[in-house]
C-alpha cells in the first residue's frame, strides 16, 4: 500500500472511532429519560419535581407526573391513616362527671400501726392510680380525727391521728367524706372538724345545728350539678344527734328533714346522691328498713344512692337510666376481718351526665392486713367478689372486666 493510501486509512479509521464514540455517548443512558420528550413546540412542558423515598430529585414528564402525583396523594393518604395517640375530645369530657364511691375508711388501731411502720401511703399503694382518675370521690370517714384521746364510752371508739390523712392528699380537690356515721363523734366533733378544715379536706353530714347536718355539698363539674346529702340511721346516742340548736350528726330515724331536703335539691341540681349509714353488720341483704327508706328516696328525687355500716358488700340495684342504689359498699381502709367475706371491697365507679347513670363500673379489692389489695383479673379471687354481687344483684349483669350493665 502506498504511503498517501495509508494516509487515507488511518484518516477513515480516525473518522469511524470519533463517530462511533459519538454514537456510544449519545446512546449511554441518562438521568433524565427522553422517551417522553414531545417534539410538539405548542405542548406545555408538565415535567414536574418530585421527591422520592430516597431523597433524590427526579424529574418527569407528562405519564411521570401522573404517577408521582398519584404516588403524593397515596403517601399522603397512608400518613393520614397511620395509628396515632388521640387525646379525648373535650365535648366528650365535658360532657360527663367521674364519680368514684367507697365504704367505710378510717386510720385508727392496727390500720393506724401499719401506717407507722409502712409508710403513710401503704394502703392505697395498688388503688391510688385508680382513685385518681375520678373527677370526684366520696368516702365514709368512719372516724374522729384527733390526738385528744376523748374518747366516748362505747365498746369500739376510733380517734384517728391527723396525720394520717396526709394519705388523701393526692386526691386534695376531689374527695368529699361524709360523716354521718356511728363512729364520726367518737371524740369531740369540734377536734375532727378542726383537722379537717386545717387540712382543706370537705365533709357533709354534721354541723353545730340541725340545719348545718342536713345543707348538702353542691358543686358542679364539666357543666353537671350535683348535690351529696350523708345521713345516719346508725346512732349509738341520741345525743349524737344534731337538733336546732345543737351539734351532731344528720340522723334518718324519721323521714324529715331527709326527704325534703332531697326533694328540694331534686329540683335544683341535675344529680342528688344521697350516701346513708344504716342496715344491719355482716347481712348480705338490705333489710325492711332499707328497703323502705330507698323507695321513699327514689320517690323524692335521688338519682344515686350509696350505703353503708353493713361491713360488707350488698346489692347493686339498678332501677333505670336515673336512679342506682348500692345498699352497702363494705369496708375500705379497715382493718382486717376474721370474717372473709367483710376483708372483700369494691371501688364503685359511676359516669354520670346532666340527665342520666351512663355507665357504671366495679374494682374489686380486698383488704390484707393494712393493704387494699386491687384484684386483678389475673387474681382468682377476683371472681369471688364479682360472683357474690351477681347473686345479689338480680337487676344487673356484672361482667369479669368489672362492666356494670343494666338489664332492661
Amino acid at each position: 500500500m502506498e504511503k498517501g493510501q495509508g494516509r487515507a486509512v488511518v484518516q477513515l479509521l480516525h473518522c469511524w472511532c470519533w463517530l462511533i464514540l459519538f454514537l456510544l455517548v449519545a446512546c449511554q443512558p441518562l438521568d433524565q429519560p427522553l422517551d417522553h420528550a414531545s417534539s410538539n413546540q405548542d405542548q406545555p412542558d408538565l415535567a414536574q419535581q418530585e421527591v422520592s423515598e430516597e431523597g433524590r430529585t427526579e424529574a418527569t414528564g407528562t405519564e411521570d407526573s401522573f404517577i408521582a402525583d398519584f404516588k403524593r396523594e397515596a403517601g399522603a393518604l397512608k400518613k393520614r391513616e397511620e395509628p396515632r395517640s388521640v387525646e379525648p375530645q373535650k365535648e366528650e369530657d365535658l360532657s360527663t362527671i367521674r364519680l368514684m364511691v367507697v365504704g367505710d375508711t378510717m386510720m385508727a388501731g392496727n390500720m393506724g400501726k401499719v401506717m407507722d411502720e409502712k409508710g403513710i401511703e401503704y394502703p392505697l399503694s395498688q388503688f391510688m392510680p385508680i382513685l385518681k382518675q375520678a373527677d370526684f370521690l366520696l368516702a365514709n370517714l368512719e372516724t374522729a380525727v384527733g390526738t385528744s384521746g376523748q374518747l366516748a364510752e362505747k365498746t369500739y371508739a376510733f380517734q384517728t391521728d391527723p396525720s394520717k390523712l396526709e394519705m388523701f392528699t393526692p386526691l386534695k380537690g376531689k374527695i368529699l367524706f361524709t360523716l354521718a356515721n356511728n363512729h364520726s363523734l367518737d371524740a369531740p366533733l369540734d377536734e375532727t372538724l378542726h383537722h379537717l378544715d386545717q387540712r382543706g379536706f370537705p365533709y357533709v353530714g354534721v354541723g353545730h345545728n340541725l340545719e348545718q347536718a342536713f345543707q348538702p355539698y353542691v358543686s358542679e363539674i364539666n357543666g353537671i350539678s350535683f348535690a351529696v346529702i350523708s345521713a345516719s340511721r346508725v346512732i349509738p346516742s341520741t345525743d349524737w344527734a344534731a337538733g336546732k340548736d345543737s351539734p351532731g350528726m344528720a340522723n334518718a330515724y324519721s323521714d324529715e328533714p331527709l326527704l325534703s331536703t332531697v326533694k328540694h335539691w331534686a329540683n335544683q341540681v341535675d344529680m342528688v346522691i344521697v350516701y346513708l349509714h344504716w342496715g344491719e353488720e355482716r347481712k348480705d341483704k338490705p333489710n325492711k328498713v332499707q328497703l323502705e327508706l330507698e323507695e321513699k328516696l327514689v320517690a323524692a328525687g335521688a338519682n344515686l344512692i350509696v350505703g353503708a355500716h353493713p361491713h360488707v358488700l350488698q346489692e347493686i340495684k339498678w332501677r333505670d337510666t336515673q336512679k342506682l342504689t348500692a345498699f352497702s359498699l363494705g369496708n375500705f381502709v379497715f382493718t382486717t376481718s376474721t370474717n372473709q367475706t367483710a376483708n372483700y371491697t369494691m371501688v364503685l365507679d359511676i359516669q354520670l351526665t346532666a340527665e342520666q347513670i351512663s355507665a357504671v363500673k366495679i374494682w374489686p379489692g380486698k383488704i390484707d392486713f393494712g393493704l387494699i389489695r386491687y384484684l386483678d383479673e389475673d387474681n382468682p379471687e377476683r371472681d369471688q367478689v364479682i360472683q357474690r354481687l351477681q347473686q345479689l344483684s338480680p337487676t344487673v349483669t356484672i361482667e369479669w372486666d368489672g362492666t356494670v350493665k343494666r338489664k332492661e
